[in-house]
């Protein structure tokens, strides 16, 4: 048979039984899932991924640091190489390419103000020896819990102790300062009337407040009205005519004398001032006054005032004269320079916190800008705070720089205050006040505002020009989130020059390590612009 034939017959019997058989095929079974079950199902797959991603984020801890480029971004709980300087988001700044590319990074806000007491320390004043008459003025204002900085200094001035008061902006030393030498002043007048009920000397104060601006002393005045029914408080300052205020000055008994260094000076060369009753010394501002714009001035007055050896009260019949030095930085000469007047062991330090360190409740966002770019900056920041009604403080290294931004802003319809150490006696008086009393949004300043003013109103703080020193930057930023404020506060920051960038390594380095500021007390001279400050 044909091997063709063959095949052909096997073919088709492979077909006829193919066709014979009944081919069955199995179907899968189909599970079917509500769709309220399924949904929920989505819901813990999506929670579980959330918790994973919250817990992946707690172990870096909240962003700390947000820049434009994110891979520089940086966490509280981050780990930053000091060996490696391309980690800082400021690192490349110093190259023209970042100011044209308008580079930036802020600092966010990443904790309470910590000049607030834990709920653990609170107390109050009558708690910390403050006598009923004062704790009564204090409460019909709204002060009833003292700060961290007051309950530790209040204490060490009513022992008698010289004592170094050292704290962040806005922390509340004024009132550490003043209630205990108040407390110390009645108790003194209570005892004095008992033993020498005639003996009332004039023109001798029992305390001595020493400021570096006229403004500053004003600011004492302020808070001093809560007590007058209490105390005599005169205010001594400079400006026009100071020798003729001198001169006619009237003889009457005064408990607390608040006075800027150049107007107490000539008013002891007149004989106006007796030391025969002085029982407190404070230097508010004492990094300052300490330093070449007013050392020699103190030396002066302390040698007229016969204040030698800092040798502190220790009873009320005492006659030594307590030390009281205040800042907001631990000046770093205090040796050389109070020392040859004072004996340093003598001097109880107090700090608070977060002293020489970024406050950990300010917004800080600091911008490269190339230096033609600025005025348009900050114009278009002054239109948004101006239309929301955001209280803020501008300020610039020179005077001129502050005319120049002043004049800038008003003709384009930004009304602004301006205040700096150039400005005659007759204009500059009354100038923050009227910022403190909302006549204007805006002002426009030099450093001489940047010391002790209690900027209460303000929110938002524009450095138009970066600070020369750490310590400026620190002052500055302290206009700002001070206890008592509205909301935290803000400061921006202009980064135009080579050394700017100096200064913002070592602001951005210490955050990422979590460190306090290097050299904070630098020895600035006349940084409060111009010899009339001095008055």
């Amino acid at each position: 048979m044909p091997k063709e034939v063959l095949i052909q017959r096997c073919l088709s019997f492979a077909m006829k039984t193919f066709t014979r058989q009944k081919v069955t095929v199995k179907e899968i079974p189909r599970l079917t899932v509500p769709i309220k079950m399924a949904r929920n199902i989505e819901k813990v797959k999506l929670k579980k991924i959330i918790q994973e991603e919250a817990l992946r984020k707690q172990r870096k801890g909240a962003l700390l640091i947000t820049c434009k480029n994110k891979k520089y971004n940086f966490h509280v709980n981050g780990k930053f190489d000091e060996n490696n300087p391309r980690e800082l988001a400021s690192h490349g700044w110093k190259h023209y390419k970042s100011a044209m590319a308008r580079d930036f990074f802020t600092i966010n806000a990443h904790g309470m103000n910590p000049a607030v007491l834990k709920d653990t320390e609170q107390c109050g004043f009558s708690d910390l020896k403050i006598g009923e008459e004062l704790c009564q003025r204090l409460k019909a204002v709204g002060i009833e819990i003292p700060t961290d900085v007051q309950r530790k200094t209040i204490q060490e001035i009513l022992q008698g102790k010289n004592v170094m008061c050292a704290a962040q902006t806005g922390s509340g030393k004024t009132l550490a300062y003043l209630l205990p030498i108040m407390e110390n002043i009645l108790r003194q007048k209570s005892y004095s009337l008992r033993q020498f009920p005639d003996d009332e000397d004039t023109n001798s104060p029992r305390a001595l407040i020493l400021v570096p601006s006229r403004e500053l002393a004003q600011q004492l005045m302020d808070v001093a009205a809560l007590f007058e029914d209490l105390l005599v408080f005169r205010a001594w300052t400079g400006g026009s005519h100071t020798m003729a205020k001198a001169k006619y000055t009237r003889r009457e008994p005064i408990d607390v004398l608040i006075s800027t260094p150049g107007a107490l000076k000539m008013f002891l060369t007149l004989g106006k001032v007796r030391p025969s009753q002085l029982q407190h010394v404070v230097l508010d501002e004492a990094d300052t006054l300490l330093d070449d714009s007013f050392f020699h001035d103190i030396r002066f007055i302390f040698t007229k005032l016969h204040v030698h050896g800092g040798k502190a009260i220790q009873n009320q019949g005492s006659s030594g004269i307590q030390i009281n030095l205040v800042s907001a930085t631990m000046p770093r000469d205090l040796q050389n320079n109070i020392g040859s007047m004072i004996s340093i062991d003598s001097i109880a330090k107090v700090t608070s916190r977060c002293l020489h360190s970024l406050l950990p409740h300010i917004t800080q966002t600091f911008i490269r800008l190339r230096k033609s770019d600025k005025p348009g900056e900050i114009l278009k920041i002054a239109r948004y705070n101006l239309e929301n009604k955001v209280p803020s403080m501008i300020f610039c290294n020179h005077s001129k720089t502050s005319y120049f931004v002043m004049k800038f802003l008003e003709e384009n319809n930004i009304p602004s205050i301006i205040l700096n150490g150039e400005i005659k006696t007759q204009y500059r008086e009354g100038k923050f006040e009227e910022f403190q009393r909302e006549m204007s949004d805006i002002i426009v300043c030099t450093d001489v505002a940047s010391r002790g003013l209690d900027t209460i109103r303000t929110r938002h703080v524009v450095n138009y020009d970066f600070p020369d020193f750490v310590s400026d930057y620190i002052h500055r930023s302290g206009r700002v989130g001070r206890i008592g404020s509205q909301g935290h506060g803000t400061v921006t920051s202009f980064i135009s020059e080579k050394w700017d960038v100096d200064l913002l390594w070592k602001i951005e380095t210490a955050v990422r390590r979590g460190q306090t500021l290097h050299n904070v007390n630098a020895n600035i001279k006349r940084k409060l612009e111009g010899a009339e400050d001095s008055w």
